[in-house]
C-alpha cells in the first residue's frame, strides 16, 4: 500500500479498543487489524510549532552527532560512522547525518532523534509480524519511550511498520506518534520517525467527559452499525489547530465498509469520520 498525508491505510477487520494495549505481541496481533494511522491527522499535527523542543537549546553539531551514536548504541543497531551531511529547516529544524546506508536527523534544539532510515535491501522474510511488533516495542523501550503503546501495524515489501502513540490516564493521544519499521529478514529496526512526537507531546489537562459513552453512541447515525465493545477515549487534532478528546467508534456501514467515527466527549458532536475505500493500491480512508 501507499501511504500519504491524505490517507489512512487499512486492511483487515475494524479495530478494537486501542487502549487495551497488547497483552503480548503474539496474542494480540490476530485481534488487531493491519492499520497504519499515518495521514488522516498527520498533516495537521506537523503544521504546528514543536512543543517538546521549544524550550531547548542548540547544543551544536558535535552533540547532535553524539546523539546519533547513542541512538544506534541504545537500540542495538550496527555501529555507524556518522558524518554531518546537512541541515533541515521548517517547524522542526534538524541536522542530518549519514553513514553507509543510513541517514539520521537530529533536532537542532535539544539534540533529539527525529528520524532514522536504513536504506539497505531487505531479503526474504524470516520473522512474523508478531515478532516485529515485539522487536519494535523493545527498541523503543531501550531508547527511552517505554510508555508508548503500539496501536496498529502494516506489512509491505518485507518490512513491518508499527505505529506507537503516547497515552495519558488511559487516553490514547494520536498526535504523539512514533513510527518504527522493522525488516522481516533480520528483525532489525530500519526506520524510525518521531517527528510527530517531538512536535506534539506534552502533559495535557484532559477534561472529564461531559457526556457518557452511551450518550455518544446514541448520536451515531442509524446507517452505521456501532461496535459491540465500548468506545475508547482518544485525543485527536482538530481542523482549527487545537485538540479534542473524543470517543472513537469503529463502526460498520450499510454496505459493510469500515467507518471510524470520532464524537467529541464534551458535547457529542462529530469531529471526524474516516471511511475505508478500496483501490488498486490498497484500502484507504477519506
Amino acid at each position: 500500500p501507499v501511504f500519504t498525508h491524505e490517507s489512512l491505510a487499512l486492511e483487515g477487520a475494524a479495530p478494537p479498543s486501542v487502549t487495551d494495549g497488547f497483552r503480548s505481541a503474539a496474542d494480540e496481533l490476530e485481534a488487531y487489524p493491519t492499520l497504519l494511522y499515518d495521514g488522516a491527522f498527520a498533516d495537521r499535527v506537523e503544521q504546528a510549532q514543536p512543543r517538546m523542543t521549544a524550550s531547548q537549546s542548540d547544543y551544536g553539531a558535535e552533540v547532535a552527532r553524539q546523539s546519533a551514536v547513542d541512538f544506534q548504541r541504545l537500540g542495538g543497531l550496527d555501529a555507524v560512522d556518522w558524518t554531518m551531511s546537512g541541515e533541515i529547516g521548517g517547524n522542526l529544524p534538524c541536522r542530518t547525518f549519514t553513514g553507509g546506508d543510513c541517514t539520521m536527523a537530529i533536532t537542532r534544539d535539544g539534540a533529539f532523534p527525529a528520524w532514522f532510515r536504513n536504506a539497505r535491501a531487505v531479503g526474504d522474510s524470516r520473522i512474523d509480524p508478531a515478532q516485529a511488533v515485539e522487536n519494535a516495542r523493545v527498541f523503543l523501550a531501550a531508547e527511552g519511550f517505554a510508555e508508548l503503546q503500539p496501536c496498529w501495524y502494516d506489512t509491505s515489501g518485507g518490512r513491518c511498520t508499527v505505529l506507537f502513540a503516547a497515552a495519558q490516564d488511559g487516553v490514547l493521544c494520536y498526535p504523539d506518534q512514533i513510527k518504527l519499521t522493522v525488516a522481516l529478514d533480520t528483525g532489525a529496526v530500519v526506520g524510525f520517525d518521531a517527528t510527530p512526537y517531538w512536535m506534539n507531546h506534552t502533559e495535557r489537562t484532559l477534561p472529564t467527559p461531559a457526556i457518557s459513552e452511551a450518550d455518544a453512541r446514541a448520536r451515531l447515525s442509524s446507517r452505521l452499525i456501532p461496535p459491540a465493545d465500548a468506545a475508547p477515549l482518544v485525543v485527536i487534532p482538530t481542523a482549527g489547530g487545537s485538540e479534542a478528546v473524543c470517543y472513537e467508534f469503529a463502526c460498520t456501514g450499510v454496505r459493510g465498509e469500515r467507518v471510524l467515527v470520532y464524537l467529541d466527549a464534551a458535547d457529542g458532536r462529530e469531529r471526524s469520520i474516516l471511511i475505508a475505500v478500496s483501490s488498486a493500491q490498497g484500502t484507504f480512508v477519506r
